[in-house]
């Protein structure tokens, strides 16, 4: 079989200025045709290569898209996907049925759904509504990730009112789904979940925060035949609200940020790497009514900084990781009037590669995005390192192809940089079979240098 061969020259910079970051004003995606937008998504819904936007309404019970119409943030009216979630909390956009193309995934409270609409001709035209489950009281949160290492994905879901975390298995990899499989019912109010590989054994996990108990938890994959009983990651929170997963301290695994509202506080906690986390780190105590963090590299020196939302103040926020170990400087507003910032999403909306901040204002009933204007002010001491991957794309096992170096270990970003897991590297060749398809960042890191590549996973 003849090899495809990527050949990328990585330049790595000692940066000695800072970045100057600002944000623009207030740009508006939709302010009509939404009432009560509870979450906002960035996507490429119709495969032309840049990043659409996907909400959820709750009280027009509306699942829409907008066309990101010339890629650099300019977005269409509003495209209807289906009217027919009673109370839609969340959305979030996959390929559910293997045919490479994102579909899109809502939980609804009000008729305790969690379900999926298959992008039918990967342009963003949308079937009907294929029920998941209606056994989620009050269902508040979706996620997906390839639970079981089959090759698809699957789907995990928080409801409120019956405390439950579950997941689903996606049977035939097309959307077929069973049961639901009750993970806990040990977290009371459960509002938010999410998915990582928490204790790096090549499993993803599940993160929930509820809000009766103030509890953010993991869950342990048990290597595909279901999940360990809640660890307790802290109890100590006031209605924590979201979480974030993301390397904070840079030392190769996955740490949790989360907002809390009840004691309008963002912090973090460190893992260890085996899923034992440290006690709480404190960003701000000041975010009055935190509803939504995110972690990402907003000022583009190599670190995850710390996006947040304050709900009872119209306030969004970001944080800089000024060491890159999680010590956090000041608040830096981005804006605050968004009324009601009830979700955030951190993606490039506009193509110039920085991470612009897009926003779902519930009292506000509009949805809008700030662009990141960060101008990069650095000298640079530049050395050349030779990286080379391949096959690309790769179906199973990709070769690493660095002369003169040592790989000590290799770690699976999303597009976003949050980690996913550590994959290892045996004679220079890393084995990405059990990694679902789609575009990842590989980080690799070297006895002197990290490097990141970007990967598509066939």
């Amino acid at each position: 079989m003849n090899k495809i061969l990527s050949v990328v020259l990585v330049f790595c910079a000692v940066v000695y200025a800072q970045s100057q970051v600002s944000f623009s004003g207030e740009n508006i995606i939709n302010s009509n045709d939404v009432n009560g937008p509870r979450t906002i998504y960035a996507a490429d819904i119709d495969g032309d290569g840049d990043m659409d936007m996907v909400s959820a309404s709750n009280q027009d019970n509306k699942i829409a898209w907008y066309e990101n119409t010339d890629g650099l943030g300019t977005f269409g009216p509003q495209q209807l996907i289906s009217n027919g979630a009673i109370g839609p909390n969340t959305v979030i956009a996959a390929d559910v049925d293997g045919d490479n193309d994102l579909d899109v995934l809502s939980a609804s409270s009000f008729d305790a759904t969690i379900a999926w609409y298959p992008n039918t001709d990967g342009a963003g035209a949308f079937g009907a509504q294929q029920l998941i489950s209606n056994q989620c009281q009050y269902a508040m949160w979706v996620a997906v990730a390839d639970l079981d290492k089959d090759g698809d994905l699957d789907v995990v879901s928080a409801s409120l009112a019956d405390d439950k975390i579950a997941w689903y298995e996606n049977t035939d990899g097309a959307g077929t789904f069973g049961d639901q499989q009750i993970v806990s019912t040990q977290a009371d109010a459960a509002l938010f979940v999410q998915v990582a590989d928490i204790n790096h054994d090549g499993w993803i996990d599940i993160i929930s925060a509820s809000m009766q108990d103030g509890k953010v938890a993991w869950y342990q994959n048990m290597n595909g035949s279901g999940f360990s009983a809640q660890n307790v990651i802290t109890e100590q929170l006031n209605q924590p609200r979201a979480v974030a997963c993301a390397d904070i301290d840079k030392d190769g695994d996955t740490d949790i940020a989360v907002a809390s509202s009840g004691d309008n506080t963002v912090s973090w906690y460190q893992n260890d790497g085996a899923g034992t986390f440290g006690a709480q780190n404190v960003i701000a105590n000041d975010v009055t009514g935190a509803v939504s963090v995110a972690a990402v590299d907003i000022d583009k020196d190599g670190d995850q900084d710390i996006v947040a939302c304050a709900y009872n103040t119209n306030t969004v926020m970001w944080y800089e990781n000024t060491n890159g170990l999680g010590a956090f400087g000041q608040r830096n507003v981005i804006t605050n009037t968004a009324q009601g910032p009830n979700h955030l999403y951190i993606a490039d909306l506009n193509g110039d590669t920085k991470q612009d901040v897009a926003v779902a204002c519930e009292t506000g009933k509009k949805l809008v995005w700030y662009e990141n204007e960060t101008e990069l002010s650095v000298q640079e001491n530049v050395a050349t390192l030779s990286c080379k991957l391949y096959p690309i794309p790769v179906a199973d096992k990709l070769h690493i192809d660095m002369p003169k170096h040592s790989i000590q270990k290799v770690c699976v970003l999303d597009i976003l940089g949050n980690p996913l897991q550590l994959l290892p590297c045996v004679q220079n060749t890393v084995d990405m079979s059990a990694v679902s398809p789609g575009v990842y960042l590989l980080k690799i890191y070297t006895e002197q240098q990290v490097v990141l590549k970007k990967v598509v996973k066939r």
